[in-house]
């Protein structure tokens, strides 16, 4: 059980992502960190139909460890978006972490690897899996297309 979550992050980021305390639409999910986190501890995931179902929401489980989040200012003019985590657990144990950057960044990208996968999982959602690897496939193949048009066809659902 976590006794309390404190997260340090650059100014734009407490003002963006605690300022919605419950979410109450698909956007307002998205921009709460509480939330966020607390679908990360009580679900084991983030995946993005959890961001688009009301129950989830209003989940009393999810929302208590929202409730248990202290967010802060990070301060580091070296490394304006790092970020820095704190969990407390009621046994006594502590787990933190830190980040330099934000994930994604020009100083810390993401490999082919992380793009693809979560591509392959968000497309899945609404395309069959041979639809989801051609578009991947004309992608990764754009400079030898003659023209982007070639890929509009890809995009339509089947």
């Amino acid at each position: 059980d976590v006794q309390s979550i404190k997260v340090g992050l650059w100014e734009f980021s407490v003002m963006h992502a605690t300022t919605i305390k419950r979410p109450h639409d698909v956007i307002s999910a998205q921009a709460c960190l509480g939330y966020s986190i607390g679908l990360r501890l009580v679900k084991g995931g983030n995946d993005l139909d959890m961001y688009m179902d009301p129950d989830l929401w209003r989940n009393p489980e999810i929302l208590a460890v929202a409730d248990k989040l202290e967010a802060y200012v990070l301060n580091n003019p070296d490394h304006p978006q790092m970020s820095r985590v704190e969990l407390k657990f009621k046994d006594g144990r502590v787990l933190q972490g830190e980040m330099p950057d934000a994930r994604g960044t020009e100083d810390l990208p993401f490999s082919q690897e992380v793009i693809e996968t979560k591509f392959r999982r968000l497309a899945g959602a609404m395309l069959p899996e041979s639809q989801v690897t051609q578009i991947l496939n004309g992608v990764n193949r754009l400079e030898e297309l003659p023209s982007l048009s070639t890929l509009v066809p890809m995009l339509r659902k089947q």
